[in-house]
């Protein structure tokens, strides 16, 4: 956990910047680095359908870890192993904001109709490459959506 530290740091900082920038995304008005990181989300959520454990390896760093929506932490092994254990229905994933910071970005999105979860990530490139490092989940609540 001690390689996370920094990552988190600078996740959480840009995370409350995008906050306050948070809206539905242009993509005619995207960097190429930013259409990037959509197709690496488009990418693992087909990954998370097909149950697809090698792009799911592919897409999640060695140091992933992972905030549910109950509070519990998992890393990389836990997550893999509980999406390819049920049955992921296809799903469409709304784009908030998708924010870069050199070899750090932080992208938040949004899924779900009848209960809407928000979901901010953190990616890292390396070797040109962008992987997922780090994804908090948070339940939208009905009378906050308002």
């Amino acid at each position: 956990m001690q390689t996370l530290r920094l990552p988190l740091r600078i996740a959480l900082s840009l995370t409350l910047f995008a906050a306050g920038a948070a809206a539905q995304l242009q993509v005619s008005k995207l960097s190429t680095e930013q259409k990037e990181l959509l197709a690496l989300d488009d990418e693992w959520v087909a990954a998370e359908v097909g149950h697809d454990r090698a792009a799911l390896e592919r897409i999640l760093h060695e140091d992933f870890v992972v905030i549910r929506n109950s509070g519990k932490t998992d890393g990389r092994k836990e997550m893999i192993e509980s999406l390819l254990a049920r049955k992921i229905e296809p799903f469409e994933v709304r784009h908030d904001a998708v924010i870069v910071n050199g070899d750090t970005a932080v992208v938040i999105d949004r899924f779900g109709t009848d209960v809407e979860t928000k979901c901010t990530w953190v990616a890292v490139r390396r070797g040109g490459r962008w992987r997922v490092i780090a994804e908090q989940f948070t339940t939208i609540r009905v009378d906050a959506k308002k």
